[in-house]
């Protein structure tokens, strides 16, 4: 029976800077001022001092599949920034 062979495929590890700066290639003014007030982030509200890039949900998911391999490490320090 034949071997399957494995794909010698070499999966480059993206950094947190490259996530960073494709986010900002992506934000959009516009919507990050709307989504600050959908969200409720002046002061005393529940989303204070919350910033927004206005990158919106669709744009984010094809981030994160463009991404995918960063490591956890990298993800939570982009949760932090």
């Amino acid at each position: 029976m034949p071997r399957s062979k494995k794909s010698s495929q070499v999966i480059a590890v993206p950094t947190l800077d490259q996530v960073q700066s494709r986010m900002r290639e992506l934000e959009n003014p516009e919507d990050a001022v709307f989504l600050q007030r959908f969200f409720k982030t002046g002061p005393g509200e529940y989303a204070e001092g919350d910033r927004f890039l206005g990158i919106r949900v669709p744009v984010t998911r094809k981030m994160a599949k463009e991404f995918k391999q960063l490591p956890i490490s990298a993800c939570a320090k982009l949760l932090q920034s």
